[in-house]
Protein backbone atom coordinates (compact mmCIF):
# COMPACT_ATOMS: atom_id res chain seq x y z
CA UNK A 1 0.00 0.00 0.00
CA UNK A 2 1.46 3.49 -1.07
CA UNK A 3 2.20 5.81 2.08
CA UNK A 4 -0.37 8.33 2.38
CA UNK A 5 -0.05 11.85 4.09
CA UNK A 6 -2.20 12.98 6.97
CA UNK A 7 -2.40 16.39 7.11
CA UNK A 8 -4.73 18.15 9.55
CA UNK A 9 -6.25 20.92 8.64
CA UNK A 10 -5.44 24.72 9.64
CA UNK A 11 -3.45 25.71 12.08
CA UNK A 12 -4.12 25.14 15.66
CA UNK A 13 -3.25 26.14 18.59
CA UNK A 14 -1.33 24.39 21.15
CA UNK A 15 -1.19 21.67 22.54
CA UNK A 16 -3.14 20.35 19.83
CA UNK A 17 -3.70 16.72 18.35
CA UNK A 18 -5.43 14.50 15.81
CA UNK A 19 -7.68 11.54 16.77
CA UNK A 20 -8.08 8.82 14.15
CA UNK A 21 -11.22 7.64 13.41
CA UNK A 22 -12.65 4.38 15.48
CA UNK A 23 -12.70 2.43 12.10
CA UNK A 24 -8.94 4.20 11.19
CA UNK A 25 -5.39 2.11 12.21
CA UNK A 26 -2.40 2.69 10.39
CA UNK A 27 1.34 2.49 11.00
CA UNK A 28 2.84 5.56 11.43
CA UNK A 29 6.11 6.38 9.12
CA UNK A 30 7.12 9.90 10.41
CA UNK A 31 5.70 12.86 11.90
CA UNK A 32 6.75 17.14 11.46
CA UNK A 33 5.40 19.89 13.34
CA UNK A 34 6.20 23.30 12.67
CA UNK A 35 5.28 25.27 15.65
CA UNK A 36 5.06 28.80 15.41
CA UNK A 37 5.95 31.14 18.42
CA UNK A 38 5.62 34.27 16.97
CA UNK A 39 2.64 35.16 20.25
CA UNK A 40 4.96 32.88 22.76
CA UNK A 41 5.98 35.26 25.63
CA UNK A 42 8.88 32.93 27.02
CA UNK A 43 11.09 30.02 26.32
CA UNK A 44 9.74 27.14 25.11
CA UNK A 45 10.56 23.73 23.69
CA UNK A 46 8.07 22.35 21.11
CA UNK A 47 7.52 18.70 21.57
CA UNK A 48 5.93 16.09 19.40
CA UNK A 49 4.17 13.51 21.08
CA UNK A 50 2.70 10.10 19.75
CA UNK A 51 -0.28 8.79 22.54
CA UNK A 52 -2.02 5.48 22.52
CA UNK A 53 -6.14 4.70 22.46
CA UNK A 54 -5.32 4.34 26.34
CA UNK A 55 -3.88 7.15 26.83
CA UNK A 56 -0.71 6.76 27.50
CA UNK A 57 2.24 8.27 25.79
CA UNK A 58 4.36 6.08 23.63
CA UNK A 59 7.07 8.63 21.86
CA UNK A 60 8.01 12.25 22.91
CA UNK A 61 10.07 13.53 20.54
CA UNK A 62 11.27 17.38 21.60
CA UNK A 63 13.60 19.60 19.85
CA UNK A 64 17.30 19.63 20.84
CA UNK A 65 17.26 23.35 22.37
CA UNK A 66 14.94 25.62 23.84
CA UNK A 67 13.03 28.44 21.53
CA UNK A 68 13.65 31.99 22.50
CA UNK A 69 10.35 33.80 22.69
CA UNK A 70 8.83 34.94 19.91
CA UNK A 71 10.75 32.49 17.70
CA UNK A 72 9.57 29.27 15.67
CA UNK A 73 10.51 25.86 15.16
CA UNK A 74 9.83 22.65 13.42
CA UNK A 75 9.96 19.29 15.04
CA UNK A 76 10.01 15.89 13.29
CA UNK A 77 10.25 11.68 13.84
CA UNK A 78 11.02 8.99 11.39
CA UNK A 79 10.36 5.23 11.67
CA UNK A 80 13.64 3.48 11.97
CA UNK A 81 15.69 6.54 13.55
CA UNK A 82 16.40 6.13 17.24
CA UNK A 83 14.93 8.73 19.43
CA UNK A 84 17.74 11.51 20.18
CA UNK A 85 17.64 12.22 23.93
CA UNK A 86 16.72 15.95 24.66
CA UNK A 87 20.26 16.89 25.13
CA UNK A 88 20.55 21.13 25.13
CA UNK A 89 23.60 23.38 25.67
CA UNK A 90 24.32 24.50 29.06
CA UNK A 91 24.39 28.10 29.14
CA UNK A 92 27.14 29.80 31.28
CA UNK A 93 26.19 32.42 34.17
CA UNK A 94 29.07 34.16 36.19
CA UNK A 95 28.84 36.80 38.83
CA UNK A 96 31.66 38.23 41.01
CA UNK A 97 29.58 39.04 44.47
CA UNK A 98 29.59 42.67 45.94
CA UNK A 99 29.53 42.89 49.24
CA UNK A 100 25.77 42.06 49.69
CA UNK A 101 23.77 38.81 50.10
CA UNK A 102 23.87 39.09 45.57
CA UNK A 103 20.35 37.83 45.81
CA UNK A 104 19.56 36.87 42.18
CA UNK A 105 17.59 35.26 39.63
CA UNK A 106 19.04 34.04 36.72
CA UNK A 107 16.09 32.82 34.66
CA UNK A 108 12.33 32.00 35.23
CA UNK A 109 10.32 29.10 34.39
CA UNK A 110 11.54 25.64 34.36
CA UNK A 111 15.25 25.10 34.43
CA UNK A 112 18.03 22.22 34.87
CA UNK A 113 20.92 22.93 36.65
CA UNK A 114 24.12 20.93 34.94
CA UNK A 115 26.45 21.85 36.55
CA UNK A 116 28.85 24.99 38.61
CA UNK A 117 32.22 26.29 39.53
CA UNK A 118 32.45 28.03 43.06
CA UNK A 119 35.39 30.33 43.95
CA UNK A 120 35.77 31.55 48.04
CA UNK A 121 38.71 34.15 48.54
CA UNK A 122 38.45 34.38 52.04
CA UNK A 123 39.70 32.51 55.05
CA UNK A 124 36.50 31.39 56.36
CA UNK A 125 33.67 29.18 54.46
CA UNK A 126 31.40 30.85 51.95
CA UNK A 127 28.15 29.30 51.07
CA UNK A 128 25.84 29.43 47.93
CA UNK A 129 21.92 29.01 48.00
CA UNK A 130 20.38 28.19 45.43
CA UNK A 131 16.29 28.83 45.47
CA UNK A 132 13.18 27.04 42.88
CA UNK A 133 11.56 30.69 42.43
CA UNK A 134 10.31 33.04 39.18
CA UNK A 135 11.29 35.96 41.46
CA UNK A 136 15.00 37.11 42.78
CA UNK A 137 15.33 35.18 46.16
CA UNK A 138 15.89 37.17 49.48
CA UNK A 139 18.51 35.53 51.58
CA UNK A 140 17.10 35.00 55.34
CA UNK A 141 13.64 35.03 54.37
CA UNK A 142 13.51 32.70 51.23
CA UNK A 143 14.12 28.75 51.90
CA UNK A 144 16.87 27.55 49.40
CA UNK A 145 16.31 24.36 48.15
CA UNK A 146 20.17 23.41 48.27
CA UNK A 147 23.33 25.25 50.01
CA UNK A 148 26.82 24.79 48.54
CA UNK A 149 29.60 25.10 50.98
CA UNK A 150 33.20 26.86 49.51
CA UNK A 151 36.29 25.95 51.56
CA UNK A 152 38.53 28.89 53.04
CA UNK A 153 40.21 29.88 49.88
CA UNK A 154 39.27 27.24 47.67
CA UNK A 155 37.17 26.33 44.62
CA UNK A 156 34.26 23.73 44.45
CA UNK A 157 33.08 22.29 41.13
CA UNK A 158 30.66 20.06 40.12
CA UNK A 159 29.51 18.78 36.58
CA UNK A 160 26.15 17.00 37.17
CA UNK A 161 25.08 13.07 35.63
CA UNK A 162 21.51 14.29 36.29
CA UNK A 163 20.42 17.76 35.96
CA UNK A 164 19.34 19.58 39.33
CA UNK A 165 15.18 20.62 38.33
CA UNK A 166 14.11 23.73 39.27
CA UNK A 167 9.82 24.36 38.33
CA UNK A 168 9.58 28.22 38.65
CA UNK A 169 13.02 29.25 37.92
CA UNK A 170 16.49 29.58 38.76
CA UNK A 171 18.19 31.86 41.45
CA UNK A 172 20.86 32.27 44.09
CA UNK A 173 22.39 34.05 47.10
CA UNK A 174 25.81 34.21 48.96
CA UNK A 175 26.22 34.45 52.50
CA UNK A 176 29.07 33.54 55.20
CA UNK A 177 26.81 31.58 57.18
CA UNK A 178 25.16 28.32 56.41
CA UNK A 179 21.76 28.26 57.75
CA UNK A 180 18.92 28.85 55.74
CA UNK A 181 17.71 31.77 57.71
CA UNK A 182 21.68 33.57 57.42
CA UNK A 183 21.72 36.45 55.41
CA UNK A 184 25.06 37.43 56.76
CA UNK A 185 26.59 39.45 53.12
CA UNK A 186 30.13 38.24 51.97
CA UNK A 187 33.15 40.84 51.48
CA UNK A 188 32.89 42.82 47.98
CA UNK A 189 35.08 40.40 45.34
CA UNK A 190 35.22 36.77 48.30
CA UNK A 191 32.73 34.74 45.94
CA UNK A 192 32.88 34.27 42.44
CA UNK A 193 29.80 32.44 40.96
CA UNK A 194 29.47 30.81 38.04
CA UNK A 195 26.48 28.24 36.93
CA UNK A 196 25.95 26.32 34.23
CA UNK A 197 21.82 25.33 33.14
CA UNK A 198 19.45 25.32 30.42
Amino acid sequence: MADTQIIPGGVNAVPSDFTLAASQSFTIGALFAHFDGSAATSDFVPVVQIISDSGHTVLSVPVDSWVGSGGSADASWALGLSETPYVTKAIPYHLVGAATVNNTLVATGPRELTGYYLVNTAASFAYVKLFDKATAPAAGSDTPVAVYGIPASSAANVAFGVPVQFTNGLGFATTTGIADSDATAISSNQVSVTLYYR
